[in-house]
């Protein structure tokens, strides 16, 4: 059986690379640190997940737009 999901995937401005499954993220400017976040309201049903900071290096912070990326979840026996 396989399932796949639909997700972004953004790298903050310090590196560090989520993936946000159940909204957009946008992105975001306080004190100098810049990072992607979801709105308050959308966190109810969103799931972040931080992931291994060197997977798709392609991902840039300086990206206008998160990369919309694919999830393939098999089960196996």
């Amino acid at each position: 059986m396989e399932d796949k999901i639909t997700a972004f995937a953004a790298r903050n401005e310090d590196g560090t690379l989520n993936l946000f499954i159940g909204t957009t993220p946008y992105k975001r400017n306080i004190y100098g640190n810049g990072y992607w976040t979801v709105l308050d309201d959308e966190l109810v049903g969103c799931y972040i997940e931080e992931i291994q900071n060197d997977s798709l290096p392609q991902i840039k912070w300086e990206d206008k737009e998160p990369t919309k990326v694919e999830l393939t979840i098999k089960i196996k026996n």
